[in-house]
């Protein structure tokens, strides 16, 4: 019990700044950079895993929106991504 809230913690993202988006569903992405924009976030990269990617943005307007549109926001503390891949995009 303690291990699974300490791992919540551990990926919970930060109240503004970098963080992923992770679609728990298959879907398209373009619908999905729409939201994060009127959000808004604005697009950093794309994230480590398929459909995912990195934003700036804040917390609070984010994470309704994610939830209707089934993804997940986490920390990107420990993914491989940031400001050397935003010149990829």
């Amino acid at each position: 019990m303690l291990l699974t809230i300490g791992s919540a913690f551990a990926l919970a993202p930060p109240a503004e700044g970098m963080i992923l988006i992770a679609p728990l569903l298959p879907g398209d992405p373009a619908a999905s950079i729409g939201w994060v924009r009127d959000a808004g976030a604005t697009l950093i990269a794309p994230g480590p895993y398929a459909g995912s990617y990195v934003v700036n943005g804040s917390l609070a307007a984010l994470l309704l929106p994610a939830l209707s549109h089934g993804t997940v926001l986490v920390t990107t503390r420990f993914t491989a991504c940031g400001a050397a891949r935003s010149k990829d995009l």
